[in-house]
Parts: C-alpha cells; structure tokens; sequence
C-alpha cells in the first residue's frame, strides 16, 4: 500500500454509498470489473478554490470541474 499525505490547507470532501463509509472520517468509491462503480463526488477544496471528482456508477466515468 502506498501512503500519500495532502496538505493541510486541502479541504477534502465525500459523498459516497453508505456502504462504502467505514466510519465518520473514511469512505470510498469503488471501480468494478464491467466498468461500473459505486458512484459518487470528491470535493476538493483550498481557499476559495474548489474542484469536484464526479464518478459515474453507471459507466464509472470519472468528471473533473471548477
């Protein structure tokens, strides 16, 4: 597994299924083989910048805007 550590300024952001909450603090959304996911958004945000990480559980596409 590897590690990565996000500045502290980054605000994180994430809707996901219940399912995939595995506490208060920690969830995910997860890709599965036929191309589906569990969908969901991951909202970054740094001042008053912010991007959203729409994922499509559908197709699992994933979106990125401002």
């Amino acid at each position: 597994e590897r590690v990565y550590s996000l500045p502290p300024e980054l605000d994180v952001e994430l809707f996901t299924v219940r399912s995939e909450q595995t506490d208060e603090d920690t969830g995910a959304i997860r890709f599965f083989p036929d191309g589906s996911s569990t969908g969901g958004r991951i909202t970054l945000m740094v001042g008053e910048r912010s991007y959203a990480v729409d994922v499509d559980w559908l197709t699992g596409r994933v979106r990125v805007s401002q």
